[in-house]
């Protein structure tokens, strides 16, 4: 049996059983599209077809277009000119390359949460998370330096040992 079915006024299908209930069942089809095959009069809604509403998933709530008069707060959102840094790229940068990566893994942990929490409109949350990424990745990056100082100091320190003529036996 061969189904179709309208989605956001384009026609698609056909397409097997199996097919139209796994769409359904990933979300892809919703409860109030339309969907037909041979042998119904009409094209009718998911929820309405016997052997499809039993694999429904609830319809994706919509708020109706509605004017709005009167002073109402608005909701906070983020200016463009106030886009607040996740320093994601920086973390994972430095901790590849810093030869330390313990610490850079708060620095991945805090730049991770400054998008999230953006978007759930706690600014401040994610200002203070952006700070503290920023300052793992310095944290990072100077310890990377000292690392490679005692490294280069230790390679100094053989040479020297070696061009003076002691012996490391």
């Amino acid at each position: 049996m061969q189904w179709y079915y309208s989605k956001s006024g384009s026609q698609h299908g056909p397409i097997s059983m199996e097919v139209m209930v796994s769409k359904i069942l990933s979300g892809e089809i919703y409860q109030s599209d339309q969907v037909w095959r041979e042998g119904m009069v009409d094209w009718l809604p998911v929820a309405r077809v016997p052997e499809l509403a039993t694999v429904l998933r609830p319809a994706p709530s919509v708020a109706p277009l509605v004017p709005v008069t009167g002073d109402f707060p608005q909701a906070a959102a983020v200016p463009a000119s106030e886009r607040i840094p996740n320093y994601l790229w920086q973390s994972i940068t430095v901790t590849l390359c810093c030869c330390c990566p313990f610490l850079g893994i708060p620095a991945i942990i805090y730049a991770a949460k400054v998008d999230g929490l953006s978007a759930k409109g706690d600014l401040e949350g994610a200002r203070e998370a952006s700070k503290k990424a920023k300052l793992w990745c310095y944290i990072t990056v100077g310890a990377g330096f000292v690392i490679l100082a005692i490294i280069a100091g230790m390679v100094a320190l053989a040479n020297w040992w070696a061009a003076a003529g002691f012996s490391t036996l």
